[in-house]
């Protein structure tokens, strides 16, 4: 076995020792993941709901628009949504559903819902990875109040070796993005002996449409 590999599965072990000290003292009713698991999705939506975003699972790109009403009037959230620049979001149907309104932005802070994409998510933290583009703009991470993120299915992988594995393939012959934001549940204080905050610095609800 190779350095690397030997470095690779002792931090792959600490992980999974700190997770069976800490997990239960945070009463999360998570027992700790093993570092390979065999139902990567299940992983995924255990690990990202435990964080307190919320997940659907649709069984086609087509479902979106009447997915996001849906989840609009379960928070009673008002009903206007920012879409994001993805051809693929803004090419949706989205007049299908006459409730909801929408607009091509820009969002205000702190004040919208937006809708975008994402690059892919890492199973065994529950984070959703979103490479910065021209389609995916930074800041539609950090200003809204609510995030909807679209996930595909086949983009849920195991772990980080995998993720920066399948960056270098997919960016092969041309630049990195030049930011890489991993979002793991809303956005939250994080001060010691102070009860957490949701939404302090960006979403504060995330809410994850799996295709």
């Amino acid at each position: 076995m190779i350095t690397r590999d030997v470095i690779l599965a002792k931090i792959r072990n600490a992980r999974v020792n700190v997770a069976v000290q800490i997990r239960p003292a945070r009463d999360t009713g998570i027992e700790p993941v093993p570092p390979v698991a065999a139902d990567l999705l299940g992983q995924f939506i255990e690990l990202t709901q435990a964080e307190a975003a919320t997940v659907d699972q649709l069984a086609a790109l087509a479902e979106v628009p009447a997915a996001v009403a849906r989840y609009l009037e379960d928070q009673d959230i008002a009903d206007g949504v920012v879409l994001g620049p993805d051809p693929q979001i803004r090419g949706l149907d989205w007049q299908a559903v006459a409730s909801l309104k929408y607009s091509d932005g820009p969002p205000r802070a702190d004040g919208d819902t937006v809708i975008t994409g994402c690059y892919a998510a890492v199973a065994d933290c529950g984070a959703v990875v979103v490479a910065s583009s021209s389609d995916h703009p930074v800041e539609l991470n950090f200003l809204p109040a609510n995030h909807i993120v679209l996930l595909r299915r086949d983009r849920v992988l195991e772990n980080f070796e995998q993720l920066w594995t399948q960056l270098r393939r997919d960016y092969a012959g041309r630049a990195l993005p030049r930011c890489i934001n991993l979002i793991v549940g809303p956005s939250r204080t994080a001060d010691l002996g102070v009860p957490p905050i949701l939404g302090a610095h960006g979403p504060g609800r995330v809410h994850i449409l799996i295709i």
